[in-house]
């Protein structure tokens, strides 16, 4: 039987926040050698001359309308990454995992209080077993409030403005030369940033800086939100956000199998209630929470 788009793009997503479990600690190791706006501005860079490469014929696209719709895609996405990225230099990275997961709750209580859109039970209460099986992953060793947890707060929001403006344009014509240059304009803003960023370095010889930034830009960027933008055709922000909480089980899932950390029964009860979030965030017959 041929699968609909619908959950096509639900697997690539599962697939990408694979990629995303993977890059958590890549970064973290990257960030670790030099600033954290030149970092980003090597991921960005590269992940839109990937984008140029896979795509040149969308160089030809390029125009006002297209240059808008990436602005209001950057702009939120910065926003987002940047704060994150500072996280996980201050913040144990099991710990920045669960702060960032709160995107499933911040997103509609943004579309609620900004947009008035009501937000529906079923995917209040999804969000709610999905937060409860994030804390049940992500938090090993207790729980504080940190610099790190705050700033990877702050991203939350940025985040959340970010998937709500991919719901407005991801049926755009221009959707691929819009991505690539929403790329383009985050790579500008963070070696803006970095320019005036005492400690930027941008020359290293860490290997795990390199290693970080070819992952994150090739897989968890170029890849995953191409995917993502184009998967908000047929799947709401709120649903997208509650697969976005699968990093963590496919974080921990990576850990087991190229380090031999033990598969813990935290994994367990928490990736089968993300799992059944999920589930729930699909029923049909639940009314909005006006």
């Amino acid at each position: 039987m041929a699968i609909n788009k619908k959950n096509l793009f639900i697997l690539l997503l599962i697939i990408g926040t694979a990629f995303w479990g993977i890059s958590f600690p890549l970064v973290k190791s990257g960030v670790g050698s030099s600033a954290p706006f030149v970092f980003l501005a090597y991921r960005f860079c590269l992940a839109a001359l990937a984008m140029l490469l896979l795509f040149p014929a969308s160089i030809r696209q390029f125009d006002a309308d297209t240059f808008r719709t990436a602005a209001f895609l950057a702009v939120p996405l910065f926003l987002g990454i940047v704060p994150q990225t500072y996280g996980l230099k201050y913040s144990p990275s099991g710990q920045c995992a669960f702060v960032a997961g709160l995107c499933v709750v911040t997103l509609p209580v943004v579309n609620r209080l900004v947009y008035r859109k009501p937000i529906a039970a079923n995917l209040l209460l999804a969000s709610l077993m999905a937060v409860a099986g994030l804390y049940i992953i992500s938090i090993k060793d207790g729980f504080s409030i940190g610099l790190g947890d705050i700033y990877t707060l702050l991203g939350t929001v940025g985040f959340a403005f970010y998937l709500i403006n991919v719901s407005k344009y991801s049926s755009a014509p221009t959707l691929i030369p819009s991505v690539t240059l929403m790329f383009v304009l985050c790579s500008l803003l963070a070696f803006a940033m970095a320019a005036f960023s005492p400690d930027s370095q941008w020359i290293t010889t860490d290997k795990h800086f390199w290693v970080g930034v070819a992952f994150s830009s090739l897989l968890s960027t170029a890849y995953m939100y191409s995917v993502s933008n184009k998967a908000q055709q047929y799947i709401e922000a709120e649903k997208v956000a509650l697969i976005y909480l699968f990093e963590p089980i496919f974080a921990s899932a990576a850990a087991f199998l190229l380090l031999g950390e033990p598969f813990t029964w935290r994994l367990l009860l928490g990736g089968s209630l993300i799992i059944a979030a999920t589930l729930v965030s699909e029923l049909k017959t639940w009314k909005s929470v006006s």
